[in-house]
Formats: structure tokens, C-alpha cells, sequence
């Protein structure tokens, strides 16, 4: 598993045998995302630096998307050569650790393995946590059945698939409800319609943001509600058009 992570073994079918012949698969082409997403990390608003990196690097042109991410490839680089790059510090440590318990260890893996077993049998240790989070990285879906019970191994067919098995599962389709009596519900007055229809101010934005938890789960852009609260660019959100153009015209764009 170390040796091909990306290994696979397939069933084919019996023709002349009435055993199943295997095929195994050590080198597959799988299109696996490389790293983590954008995730902005709270403990960089209490860098000293940091206020002063946003006022100089921030920039809106017009379009948040855009300026998102432009100061996304900024902030990376912030990360790695000020903040100290967390990640890499994490792992020198992880390693130097590693490489101490090897050291110290005076007993094979597998009699060391062995021993947990007859010690511990399958308590819920620690021991047995790690097991399976490292057997968790290298599992890989690479093939299911779809709607004709056929065997399907194209990426693009299956993501697809797992998209619209969950917007069934959570979608909600609307029952007719017929025709209800014209006298059964309340009518809204013009005042009342106008105030509807208008357009939604920057007073309005800011109530909205400012009462957002602060490390509620982000979007895709990967930045938390703190990050506009306390970095001193929220008007540039408040004067958001395009955030007032989807009010207007009722759709979303898609990023």
C-alpha cells in the first residue's frame, strides 16, 4: 500500500474458469485533488504584522471574487515567509519526533504490533485510531454502480452522479397545492411592496455581516466572517454591486 498507493485491483468476469480472475492495477491515472483548499487561519489577525499586510495588499476592483482571490496568492506568501508557515514547523517536528521513537524502540513492528494486540485486544485506543487514519488517506472511491447496475469507473460519470444522489437526498420538491380562495390570504399594501422591491443598502449589508458567528464555515473562497469584521475592509464588502445586482435581478453568481 506504501509502495503503490494508488493501486487497484479489479474482479473480471469467469469465462472459461469458474474461479475469478484479478487484476491488479499499480499504476492508475486518478485525477486526485493536490493539497488542501484555501483556509484562512484565525491566529493570523492576532499577527502584529498582519493588519498592516491587509491595508497594503488589499485591493477591490470592483469584483470580490477577483479580489478574494488576488489576496489569497498574497496571504500565502505571507503565510510561508512571516507567519511562519505552520504546516512545514508542524511536520520537522512530526518528523523529529518520529525519528525518536524509532530510535527508542527496541522491539519489530510487527512483535510491537503483536503485543498491543494481546495487551489492548480491540479496545478504542489511540493505537488503533491512527491505524485507521492513516488507512483512511489512502482509501480512493474508483468505481460504483450506477442507474443500470453496470460498473462504472469514469471519474466525471461519478462525480456526477454523487452530486445529483444528494440533491435528491436533500433537495425538496414542492407538492401542487391546487388553487387556494382568493380571500384566504392577507394582501400587502404599496408601501408595503415598495419597501420589498427596494434596493438593499450598505446599512443593511453591514447588520447582516457583523451578526454572522465569526468562524462560521466558509464559503469556497476559504475566509470566515471574522476576517471581514476585524481587518478593517468591510466597506469594500458594503459597496459590493455585485452583491446588490443578484438582489436586484434574483440570481446568484456562481462563484
Amino acid at each position: 500500500m506504501c509502495t503503490f498507493p494508488q493501486c487497484l485491483l479489479q474482479h473480471l468476469t469467469r469465462i472459461k474458469s469458474d474461479h475469478w480472475p484479478l487484476l491488479l492495477s499499480t499504476r492508475q491515472d486518478l485525477r486526485t485533488p493536490k493539497g488542501r483548499p484555501f483556509r484562512l487561519i484565525v491566529g493570523w489577525t492576532q499577527h502584529n504584522t498582519f493588519p498592516t499586510f491587509t491595508n497594503e495588499q488589499w485591493n477591490y476592483a470592483g469584483c470580490m471574487v477577483d479580489s478574494l482571490s488576488n489576496f489569497t496568492s498574497d496571504v500565502k506568501f505571507w503565510n510561508r515567509n512571516v507567519y511562519g508557515f505552520l504546516g512545514t514547523r508542524k511536520h520537522h517536528l512530526m518528523r523529529s519526533l518520529g525519528n525518536i521513537q524509532q530510535a527508542t524502540d527496541h522491539f519489530p513492528s510487527k512483535t510491537k504490533g503483536s503485543l498491543y494486540w494481546l495487551q489492548l485486544r480491540d479496545r478504542n485506543t489511540k493505537c488503533y485510531h491512527s491505524r485507521t487514519i492513516k488507512r483512511r488517506n489512502f482509501n480512493r472511491i474508483t468505481a460504483f454502480r450506477i442507474d443500470n447496475r453496470d460498473w462504472c469507473t469514469d471519474q466525471d460519470i461519478l462525480c456526477n452522479k454523487v452530486v445529483e444522489f444528494f440533491k435528491r437526498l436533500y433537495g425538496e420538491v414542492l407538492p401542487n397545492i391546487g388553487t387556494n380562495p382568493y380571500f384566504s390570504f392577507l394582501r400587502l399594501t404599496s408601501s408595503e411592496i415598495s419597501i420589498l422591491e427596494a434596493d438593499i443598502t450598505n446599512e443593511e449589508i453591514k447588520k447582516v455581516l457583523f451578526n454572522m458567528a465569526p468562524l462560521k464555515v466558509p464559503g469556497t473562497d476559504g475566509f470566515h466572517a471574522h476576517f471581514f469584521k476585524f481587518s478593517g475592509i468591510s466597506l469594500e464588502v458594503m459597496r459590493a454591486n455585485e452583491l446588490k445586482v443578484s438582489f436586484r435581478e434574483g440570481l446568484l453568481s456562481r462563484n
